[in-house]
């Protein structure tokens, strides 16, 4: 009984740590860059680097969103002056 109550003590001191594909991704690129960060605690250099290319994604997913109202819209304009043009034609106006 001993014995399983000390496996149990021993399992608890080291902590709850789950791994992540991201955990094995990193490690299976660069084990010594997966250490320093995860066991170290060191951050990388890139740190700026990595703000400003998340800055530029949002940026350009604002672009891909504005085009597509863009797009839309131009689209019903072109309908609306079909259907103007159509309704002149027959009369309508």
């Amino acid at each position: 009984m001993d014995r399983l109550s000390s496996d149990h003590d021993d399992l608890a001191s080291f902590g709850t740590h789950y791994v992540r594909a991201s955990d094995i991704g990193s490690f299976v690129y660069c084990q010594r860059s997966w250490w320093l960060t995860r066991i170290v605690g060191l951050e990388p250099d890139a740190l700026l680097r990595r703000k400003q290319g998340t800055k530029a994604h949002q940026h350009h997913a604002w672009l891909v969103w504005f085009m597509q109202l863009l797009r839309v819209t131009g689209i019903i304009l072109v309908l609306l002056a079909v259907l103007a043009a159509l309704g002149m034609w027959l009369g309508w106006w």
